[in-house]
C-alpha cells in the first residue's frame, strides 16, 4: 500500500510540474476553461501510476548474513525505520484532517436561515436559484457554496445592498457554474491530496494553481457573451469582495483569495467563446504524452529489481568452514506472480561444487514481493567468506548485474 502511495505521489509532483510550468502557454492557448480541465492529469497520472511501466523501485545493495540472528536483527532495523517513517506520515496526514474537521465546523457554525426580506429581494433571480442548493446566510463577503458533497449556497447579509441586480445575477451565475461542474466535489478531492502529501510543496503550489484556474474558468463561462460595461462592474463587483484572508478548501467563491485578484482582473477582457474541438484535441495530444514521457523517465528507474520478502539464511559448510575455504556461487532463478523462487539454477561456482548445495538450499526459500508480476532471470551471487580480506575481495568484484550476499 505504501510503495502504490509512494507511486501514485511521484507521477502526481511530474504532471504538477509541468502544469506548473506551462500554465500560463495552456491558458493562451486553450483559454480559462481548456487550462483548468487540464488538471484532471494528475488524478489520471495517479490512476495510470498502477501500471507496471510506472512501478518504480529501488534496487537491492549488498547484505551481510552471519550467523542466525544476523539476518532477523537486520530486517528488523530495516522494518522499524519503514515503521518510523509511516509514522511521521500517517500523524501529519492525521493532523491536516483535523485541520479541515475544524474548518468545517467553524463554517457550518455561522451558518442560518436565510431571512423573509432577503428571499422577497432575491425573487428576480429565481431561475438561478431555483437550480442551485438550499440558501443559508454565512459571514463571507461574497456568495460561496459551503461543502464538498452536498454543497449549499451561502449568502453573506449585505448582499442584495452591496451589489446591483446585474452584479448580483453574475455573482449567482459563478456559482451556479461551480456547481454544475461539480467544482465542490473537484475541491474535495484535491484537499484529500493535499492531506494525504503534506509534506510535499509541489502538491500545495498545484493546489493553489488549480483553484485559481477553477476560478477562471467560471469567470470566462459567465463573461462569454457579455458586454464591455457589464465586464467592468463584473470587475468591480469582484474588487468589492476581495478578501485578504486565505482560501478556505471548503468553499467555491465568488472571489477567491486576493492574491489571485490581479490575474482574474486582467484576463475578464479576454473571456470569449472559443471553440472547444481544437481544444479537445490538443488536451488529448498532452495528455498521452505526459503520460508516455512519464512513464519512460520512470520505467528506467530499476524496473527489473524486486524487493526480498523472506530470505532463509545460507548455512556455511560445516567441512568448508574448517578447512578455511572461501568461494562464491552465482545462481539464477525466476520468480513467479506470487514472489516464490522457480528453475533455480548455478551459473558459476568456485570452488566447484562447494558450496553449491548450500546456496541452493536456502535460495529455493525465499521470497519476493513482485506486485503480482512474474520475472526472470534474476541474479544473485553468494560469496561464503571467512576473513575480512575476503569480505574486501568480494565486494571489490562484484559486478553490478547481481545483488551480492555475504555469507559468513
Amino acid at each position: 500500500m505504501i510503495e502504490v502511495l509512494v507511486n501514485a505521489g511521484i507521477a502526481a509532483s511530474l504532471t504538477i510540474l509541468v502544469l506548473l510550468a506551462s500554465q500560463r502557454y495552456w491558458l493562451s492557448v486553450l483559454g480559462a476553461s481548456g487550462a483548468y480541465r487540464l488538471w484532471l492529469l494528475v488524478p489520471v497520472s495517479m490512476l495510470s501510476s498502477a501500471l507496471p511501466l510506472w512501478q518504480v523501485e529501488v534496487p537491492a545493495s549488498f547484505t551481510v548474513l552471519a550467523g542466525m540472528s544476523q539476518p532477523t536483527i537486520t530486517a528488523f532495523v530495516h522494518q522499524d525505520s519503514a515503521l518510523f517513517y509511516v509514522a511521521i506520515w500517517a500523524i501529519g496526514s492525521l493532523a491536516m484532517v483535523c485541520a479541515a474537521a475544524v474548518m468545517v465546523y467553524r463554517h457550518h457554525r455561522h451558518m442560518r436561515p436565510v431571512s423573509e426580506a432577503l428571499l422577497r429581494k432575491l425573487r428576480r433571480h429565481r431561475a438561478i436559484l431555483s437550480v442551485l442548493p438550499g440558501i443559508t446566510h454565512s459571514d463571507e463577503k461574497s456568495p460561496c457554496l459551503i461543502g464538498w458533497l452536498h454543497p449549499r449556497l451561502s449568502l453573506p447579509d449585505d448582499f442584495c445592498q452591496r451589489y446591483s441586480v446585474e452584479q448580483q445575477r453574475m455573482m449567482l451565475l459563478h456559482e451556479w457554474v461551480h456547481w454544475q461542474r461539480r467544482d465542490p466535489l473537484w475541491n474535495g478531492l484535491a484537499c484529500v491530496l493535499c492531506c494525504l502529501y503534506w509534506f510535499n510543496p509541489l502538491m500545495w503550489l498545484g493546489y493553489r494553481a488549480f483553484r485559481s484556474a477553477q476560478e477562471m474558468a467560471c469567470d470566462q463561462a459567465v463573461l462569454r457573451n457579455a458586454t464591455t460595461a457589464q465586464r467592468a462592474r463584473y470587475g468591480y463587483a469582484m474588487l468589492s469582495a476581495a478578501d485578504t484572508n486565505p482560501q478556505s478548501p471548503l468553499l467555491t467563491t465568488y472571489t477567491g483569495a486576493y492574491q489571485q485578484m490581479k490575474q482574474r482582473l486582467t484576463l475578464l477582457p479576454a473571456h470569449q467563446r472559443r471553440d472547444g474541438r481544437p481544444s479537445v484535441a490538443i488536451a488529448s495530444v498532452f495528455t498521452m504524452l505526459m503520460l508516455v514521457l512519464g512513464s519512460i523517465s520512470l520505467s528506467h528507474a530499476g524496473n527489473d529489481k524486486v524487493y526480498p520478502r523472506f530470505r532463509a539464511e545460507p548455512v556455511y559448510p560445516e567441512q568448508a568452514a574448517a578447512q578455511g575455504l572461501e568461494g562464491h556461487v552465482v545462481v539464477q532463478f525466476d520468480l513467479d506472480s506470487a514472489g516464490r523462487v522457480q528453475n533455480l539454477s548455478v551459473l558459476d561456482s568456485h570452488p566447484a561444487q562447494t558450496f553449491d548445495n548450500a546456496a541452493l538450499t536456502a535460495v529455493s526459500q525465499w521470497q519476493y514481493d513482485v506486485d503480482g508480476m512474474a520475472r526472470n532471470g534474476v541474479l544473485v551471487q553468494l560469496d561464503f567468506v571467512l576473513s575480512e580480506d575476503g569480505k574486501k575481495a568480494a565486494l571489490d568484484n562484484h559486478s553490478d548485474e547481481s545483488e551480492l550476499i555475504l555469507v559468513q
